[in-house]
């Protein structure tokens, strides 16, 4: 399966697409998911998935506050 990146390449999956994705603190956190592991065909992208999870962090979602925080420890 040919991997895409994770930004624009892809717009299926890019945020801006979707407005629903934009204001969803769930959709950015499980598009960040993607984006940090390769999953849904995209290649790894540490600092797409990193934006992506500030985004959700912002909004209080405690998945992405935690994952933020293993991005930025470097773990």
């Amino acid at each position: 399966m040919k991997q895409r990146q994770c930004r624009a390449s892809t717009p299926i999956f890019h945020p801006t697409s979707y407005p629903q994705i934009k204001a969803n603190s769930y959709g950015q956190s499980k598009l960040g998911y993607f984006c940090e592991v390769g999953r849904g065909g995209l290649m790894k992208d540490a600092r797409e998935a990193a934006r992506l999870y500030k985004l959700a962090a912002d909004q209080g979602n405690d998945y992405a506050i935690k994952a933020l925080q293993r991005l930025t420890s470097g773990r």
